[in-house]
C-alpha cells in the first residue's frame, strides 16, 4: 500500500509545521505528503518552503478546504488516502495500527480511529461542554480515517458548492453507497480547539450542514422513486 497524505491549508503557518512533523515519521518509502495551499495571505508559504523536498506542494486561489482537497486528490499517487488539517496533529504510530486494519480486513473501505480533543493556545474560553471534546469516534472528522483510493473512484470527491460540512456531505454520501466502515480501538488524532477552528462560526457550519443533509434526503427520495 502507498499512501498519500492530503493537507490542505489557509493562513495556517503558526500550525502547519507541527501537523507535518506528526506525519513524516510514521511514513514509508513511497508515501507522500502534499500541501494545498488555499491562498494562505499569511506566511504559509516560507513554511512550506521550509520543508524542501519532504513534501509535494500546490498553490490555488482560495476557493475552500473542498476544492483543496479535491487537487489534492488529483495529484496524488497513493492507493490509500488520509487527510490531515494543517492545525490537527497524528498520534504516534496511528499509520502502523490503521494500515494493519486495512491489511487485515480486505473487504474495508475506510479504517476508522479514535480523536482525542485538547484546547490549544488562545482557546481558554472554551467552554468544556464543547460536543467536540468527546473522545470517541468522529467519522466526519476527515483525519480520523484512511480511505482506500477506489472509494473516491466510486463516489467522487468533496462537494465543492460547501465551505463547510463538505466533510460530512462526503460521509453521508459513503454511508449511502454502501462503503464499509472498519473501527479500530486505537486513537488516530488529536483535534485541537483553537480561536481560529474554521467550526467556530457555527451558524455557518449550522448552515452547511443543513444543506448536507437535504442533499442525502434528496438522494434517497430519488433512489426510492
Amino acid at each position: 500500500m502507498r499512501v498519500s497524505v492530503i493537507i490542505p491549508v489557509f493562513n495556517g503557518a503558526d500550525r502547519l509545521a507541527q501537523a507535518v512533523a506528526s506525519v513524516r515519521p510514521q511514513l514509508r518509502p513511497g508515501d507522500e505528503i502534499i500541501i494545498v495551499d488555499d491562498g494562505s495571505t499569511d506566511d504559509t508559504a516560507e513554511v512550506i518552503a521550509s520543508f524542501g523536498a519532504a513534501v509535494v506542494s500546490f498553490r490555488q486561489d482560495n476557493a475552500g478546504p473542498a476544492a483543496a482537497r479535491n487537487r489534492g486528490l488529483r495529484e496524488a499517487v497513493g492507493n490509500v488516502i488520509a487527510f490531515l488539517d494543517h492545525d490537527d496533529l497524528w498520534v504516534p504510530h496511528r499509520q502502523t495500527a490503521m494500515l494493519e486494519a486495512l491489511h487485515t480486513d480486505e473487504t474495508a473501505d475506510i479504517v476508522i480511529g479514535k480523536v482525542q480533543t485538547v484546547v490549544d493556545s488562545g482557546a481558554a474560553q472554551l467552554s468544556a461542554d464543547d460536543p467536540r471534546f468527546a473522545t470517541v469516534y468522529q467519522p466526519w472528522l476527515l483525519q480520523t480515517l484512511l480511505i482506500r483510493r477506489a472509494v473516491f473512484d466510486r463516489i467522487g470527491g468533496f462537494d465543492e458548492q460547501l465551505r463547510r460540512a463538505e466533510d460530512a456531505d462526503w460521509m453521508m454520501r459513503a454511508r449511502d453507497a454502501g462503503i464499509r466502515f472498519l473501527k479500530i480501538d486505537e486513537f488516530a488524532t488529536i483535534y485541537r480547539l483553537h480561536s481560529t477552528n474554521t467550526t467556530r462560526n457555527v451558524a455557518a457550519s449550522r448552515d452547511s450542514l443543513l444543506q448536507a443533509f437535504k442533499a442525502a434526503l434528496d438522494r434517497r427520495r430519488r433512489r426510492r422513486s
